[in-house]
């Protein structure tokens, strides 16, 4: 369990032709390792002393959910500087979460780019793909 909590990020998926759509998948992909990393962190703290900095690294550099989540659990086991140092700067700025957007690369497209070219659609819908 201490292995999840050092991983940042799961590989990119292969990029696929573009079919006009938007693959939702590509902005959630880390959603079951950021559960999976909260989980661990949740077990570890405070029985495992090898966790601690590992929760606080992730605490510190992660997206503001995971943050959060992890800052909350490193107050309530006791960690206050290290909680103090997750929380620092996510109230103030939601958006430093999103910069990652502006360099992200679809195609050789930028994403925005792609979004805004497209006829207005629901996100992850296509013909190929109609709701159900």
């Amino acid at each position: 369990m201490l292995d999840i909590l050092a991983v940042v990020s799961l590989p990119k998926p292969v990029p696929r032709e573009s079919d006009g759509t938007v693959n939702i998948r590509e902005f959630t992909r880390n959603g079951g390792l950021h559960a999976a990393q909260t989980t661990a962190a949740d077990i570890l703290l405070g029985t495992e002393p090898a966790a601690t900095p590992l929760v606080a690294e992730r605490a510190c550099r992660g997206p503001s959910g995971l943050r959060r989540a992890l800052g909350q659990l490193l107050r309530e086991r006791g960690f206050e500087a290290e909680a103090d140092a997750a929380f620092e700067g996510v109230g103030s700025s939601s958006l430093k979460a999103l910069e990652w957007l502006r360099d992200y690369d679809f195609s050789d497209r930028k994403l925005l780019a792609v979004l805004a070219d497209g006829p207005p659609r629901p996100v992850g819908l296509s013909a190929t793909h109609p709701p159900r």
